[in-house]
């Protein structure tokens, strides 16, 4: 396992593709194909097929750069295995009205090194254990 700085630059291209209203700059960094999953915060953001992710991405890109929402990045960080890196960061939502919203994300991708493509996605919004199981748990 190696840490892997070309799928961290695509974490960040992605991430840019929201901020600049630029869907083709997601698309670019997106297999082809059934394979692909994009989960989102929201409980119906659950996107399978390459041509679902674009037809969802295509109008969050659009609806979020209207709305004046960035993307704060934390630290990017990815790890490869020969054909397959993993990718992830803690960062937040910025709201035009300067709100801050951690956000996780977790992201796969495939690639020969040097060109590396986005199988799955996932960001999330977290909640405490107790508001999901009722109980306190160890954090």
């Amino acid at each position: 396992m190696e840490r892997c700085e070309a799928a961290e630059c695509v974490l960040n291209e992605i991430l840019d593709s929201f901020e600049q209203g630029d869907v083709g700059l997601f698309e670019r960094h997106l297999t082809t194909g059934a394979e692909t999953l994009v989960i989102g915060t929201d409980p119906a953001e659950w996107w399978q097929g390459s041509d679902e992710v674009m037809r969802a991405m295509g109008a969050q890109i659009a609806e979020m750069k209207a709305a004046g929402i960035e993307i704060e990045r934390g630290e990017v960080r990815a790890y490869r295995e020969g054909p397959v890196a993993w990718v992830s960061d803690k960062g937040a939502f910025k709201r035009a009205d300067g709100t801050m919203v951690p956000i996780r994300i977790t992201a796969v991708l495939t690639g020969d090194g040097g060109t590396w493509k986005l199988v799955q996605w996932h960001c999330s919004v977290g909640v405490a254990n107790n508001e999901v199981v009722g109980v306190e748990i160890t954090t």
